[in-house]
């Protein structure tokens, strides 16, 4: 039986939905704005259904964006520790050397996942250092705030 469309239906269509996004979206809103109790009631009842699939699908997400956002910020911070020069991407951690951690964390919404994302958008600014964990744990906790490694040179 000879095949209708060229490519298939399939790519047939979503060359037709390329070339008309425009008019498709146009048709998407004025049915939503016609109809929205029914489409809210449709989506409620498909997210009662399938909590457990969304959310383990949100969760993939943010974890594989949180280990994306994390690389680029490694990798825009030169990838090494600046203390002891330890570049094992696990190993390695921002510091606020300004010892404005508490504030930074309040304005980007508390989590790593949130001041990655900042950082990127705001183009790697000033402010922030990679240190590794060692090192970062030694400054926190000496009494003048430097690392043993500093100590030594």
């Amino acid at each position: 039986m000879p095949q209708k469309w060229k490519g298939g239906r399939n790519a047939a269509q979503k060359r037709y939905n390329e070339k008309n996004r425009e008019k498709r979206n146009a048709k998407k809103r004025e049915y939503y704005q016609n109809n929205r109790d029914k489409v809210r009631e449709s989506q409620k009842k498909y997210i009662e259904a399938n909590m457990e699939k969304i959310l383990a699908y949100n969760s993939n997400w943010q974890r594989k964006k949180r280990a994306e956002y994390r690389e680029s910020v490694v990798t825009g911070y030169g990838h090494a520790c600046i203390c002891c020069g330890i570049s094992e991407t696990l190993f390695l951690e921002i510091h606020h050397p300004n010892g404005d951690g508490k504030a930074d964390r309040k304005r980007t919404g508390g989590n790593s996942y949130t001041l990655y994302k900042w950082i990127i958008e705001n183009n790697f600014p000033s402010g922030y250092e990679l240190l590794c964990a060692n090192c970062h744990r030694a400054i926190h906790q000496s009494e003048n705030g430097i690392c043993p490694h500093m100590k030594n040179l």
